[in-house]
């Protein structure tokens, strides 16, 4: 994670959660999959892991479909499955994370909106999912939650990395600890923002085209130099990746 511009902009009020009624109960890993899948979906949906199936099998299922699990990272334990903003959610102690295998539908260097909720337990400098590019520490995605006065920048921010080498940060505001922020990263193209509680919080026009390769993308932290780094601390859920950029009325009905 590197740092070389930023735009700052206060966040919008929280949102509530979905309400859900159902009075049969899911017994299954797959029925629960299919109730996830039941509920908002966008055009353009490329993996949703919606944290809904239990991790226990060392993967975290991928709602929408197209049969991209993240997976367990080996030698580390699985997050742990626990109450999220809609259904459950998956804890992270900063120990673990998960690796959704490269496959050339990750490539989406032309548009794409990156999109989840997120609890931090404590207010550090982490990451709650990336995209690693390079052997060095820059991403082509990631949406980051640095804390005050941290050296890397401050804020919640979309990094990217562009033709240049330069990282490139769309960066919110600071989040408190302990409650639920829906974040939303979106490339238009031309256009980089960040969205909090589905509310535009920063944005920077005529921005370069973010590099991809084939690193596998992460869920629960980055990697740097291929080892692990930033870790998250807290909970995420619902996490959406699209291959196109969401509109803004799009992305505030994700966040509702």
């Amino acid at each position: 994670m590197r740092l070389a511009a930023a735009a700052i902009a206060l966040s919008g009020c929280g949102r509530q959660n979905f309400a859900s009624v159902d009075d049969a109960a899911p017994q299954t890993d797959a029925q629960v999959d299919v109730m996830a899948d039941a509920d908002t979906r966008l055009p353009g949906l490329i993996a949703w892991y919606a944290m809904e199936d239990s991790p226990a099998d060392g993967e975290i299922a991928d709602s929408g479909g197209g049969g991209h699990p993240a997976l367990c990272v080996t030698g580390l334990s699985c997050p742990t499955q626990v109450a999220g903003k809609r259904g459950s959610a998956l804890a992270f102690d900063g120990t673990q994370y998960a690796r959704i295998t490269y496959g050339p539908w990750l490539a989406t260097s032309t548009a794409y909106t990156i999109a989840g909720w997120i609890y931090l337990d404590q207010q550090i400098d982490q990451v709650a999912f990336a995209k690693p590019w390079g052997s060095d520490s820059y991403d082509s995605w990631g949406i980051t939650a640095w804390s005050p006065g941290a050296t890397l920048g401050t804020g919640t921010c979309l990094e990217t990395v562009d033709g240049a080498m330069n990282s490139e940060n769309v960066c919110g505001p600071v989040l408190p600890a302990g409650q639920w922020f829906h974040v939303a990263g979106r490339w238009t193209g031309s256009a980089k923002a960040m969205f909090i509680n589905g509310v535009k919080a920063a944005e920077l026009l005529s921005t370069p085209t973010s590099l991809i390769d084939t690193h596998d993308a992460i869920i629960g932290g980055d990697e740097n130099s291929g080892s692990p780094a930033y870790l998250f601390h807290g909970k995420v859920d619902e996490v959406q990746l699209y291959d196109r950029a969401l509109t803004d009325a799009e992305i505030a009905m994700l966040a509702l």
